[in-house]
């Protein structure tokens, strides 16, 4: 019987010890969702889902908690390239409602992007490198104005000038003079 269990145990440890390895399964991009190589985030929960605000109260709450000037600079460009990831993902429903959804969720991902050029601004003050938070806004901000331009083409005539102010908005945040230097 202690023979038994001994064998039993050593067996036990011996297949618990090995890990297992997966391949990784790759997902082909949304072309609507890509400029360049700059792939947009995936956008998890939409805002027409019920659960939404608990994905937004949780994303608050985590913004709440970064204290470094560059790593909420890069959480609020993550954020805004959610929200136009959630904004394509909206059109492609193509629905009038949906539509709308969309049109306000472009515009609440931008004011990410104020919040994080104040973000580098405030880094610049204290002296940390800024280049590749720069970089990496600008690039995002130039993404979000082609998939602006191409979302003009999939909404009806009543979101279009709505889609074109916004498109005004990302203009001035480009031209901010904090990410001409």
């Amino acid at each position: 019987m202690k023979k038994l269990l001994v064998v039993f145990f050593t067996l036990l440890i011996f297949l618990l010890s090995f890990q297992t390895a997966l391949a990784e399964k790759t997902m082909s991009p949304n072309p609507a969702a890509t400029m360049d190589n700059y792939e947009l985030p995936y956008p998890g929960l939409l805002p027409d889902h019920p659960l939404y605000f608990l994905k937004m109260t949780r994303d608050k709450i985590i913004g709440f908690f970064i204290s470094d000037p560059i790593k909420k600079a890069e959480f609020d460009i993550l954020q805004s390239d959610k929200r136009l990831s959630a904004g394509v993902y909206l059109l492609n429903k193509k629905s009038p409602k949906s539509q709308e959804m969309a049109v306000i969720t472009f515009s609440k991902g931008q004011n990410y992007y104020d919040d994080a050029i104040t973000k580098i601004a405030l880094a610049e003050k204290q002296g940390m490198n800024t280049t590749d938070i720069k970089t990496k806004t600008k690039t995002s901000l130039k993404n979000f104005k082609a998939v602006l331009e191409k979302a003009k083409d999939k909404v009806s005539s009543s979101f279009k000038q709505k889609i074109i102010e916004e498109e005004k908005i990302i203009d001035e945040f480009q031209n901010k003079a904090i990410l001409k230097k």
